[in-house]
């Protein structure tokens, strides 16, 4: 007979837990008074600024730019760091303190006078021509308005370089003027043409005119036969000063008409004569021969 003592005891069975589900996800946005300002995507609606309360709406023209919480967050921390620097923005600055100018001068590297930008002497790296007074004109204003000295730098790099560019264009206007006035007159006096260009230019000189100056051709011709003209004529000669002594002398002998003109290098002719130019060796015979009649 079994012992009863030694039975195990029965275990009734354990209930299994109770299955709970977990709530699903929804990305709704909770009820206040901005809901319906951001997407599910986080980014702020389109026109959301134009909905907001009227204590707001003031701001809606600044804060409508960001596009995201996050943008607004950034912008919050940029604003607050300056304010940490201790610099005071004014919107009109005739209204600060002189402190809180020279502070924010400081900051951002504007000279705290006019003088401090050096316009008003030629800038470094500028090859033209400075007018100073004008430069201190520009600096004045660039004080005004506080401009940060590194900006007036580049500012006046840029102009030097504005001016460094014209000023090559007028040279290589100008050299293609020359030749193509030089092309005139060599068409026309061929070898001849240094000669008769110093011959224009003594006569113009007479007459304080600067040859090249004006740079033409035609005036230069105009001025060359000027020249054979008082070569021929004593009374025009006298226009241009020459000695009154000397022209009576050539007036009343051809001879020593002729012989000035092949010993006088201050004769306009005597450099045409011994250059073997045949008009004025055709007036040296011709003076002589006149000379052989009388």
């Amino acid at each position: 007979m079994s012992d009863p003592t030694n039975t195990p005891p029965v275990v009734p069975p354990v209930a299994a837990p109770p299955v709970v589900t977990p709530p699903v996800a929804t990305n709704t946005i909770p009820d206040g008074p901005f809901t319906g300002y951001v997407g599910a995507d986080g980014k702020f609606k389109e026109n959301w600024a134009d909905s907001l309360p009227d204590a707001l709406k003031p701001t809606s023209a600044t804060i409508a730019k960001y596009g995201t919480l996050g943008d607004v967050f950034t912008e919050l921390h940029r604003v607050k760091s300056l304010g940490d620097s201790g610099v005071k923005i004014h919107a009109d600055w005739t209204q600060a303190a002189p402190e809180e100018l020279a502070s924010y001068r400081a900051a951002i590297g504007a000279p705290a006078e006019a003088a401090g930008y050096g316009l008003n002497t030629t800038p470094e790296g500028f090859t033209g021509e400075w007018d100073a007074e004008f430069g201190q004109a520009v600096a004045d204003v660039m004080l005004k308005h506080n401009v940060p000295g590194a900006m007036a730098g580049q500012l006046i790099a840029l102009e030097a370089a504005r001016a460094a560019k014209a000023e090559a264009a007028a040279d290589t206007a100008h050299k293609a003027h020359t030749d193509a006035q030089v092309a005139i007159l060599t068409k026309e006096w061929g070898k001849d043409t240094p000669t008769f260009v110093a011959q224009a230019a003594a006569v113009a000189a007479k007459f304080n005119v600067d040859l090249d100056a004006h740079n033409d051709a035609g005036l230069i011709k105009l001025f060359q036969k000027l020249h054979e003209w008082t070569t021929a004529d004593p009374k025009m000669r006298t226009a241009i000063g020459m000695p009154a002594e000397a022209l009576a002398i050539m007036a009343e002998n051809p001879r020593a008409h002729g012989l000035d003109i092949i010993r006088n290098p201050a004769n306009p002719m005597h450099a045409r004569y011994h250059a073997n130019d045949p008009a004025a060796i055709k007036m040296v015979d011709d003076l002589f021969a006149k000379a052989h009649q009388q």
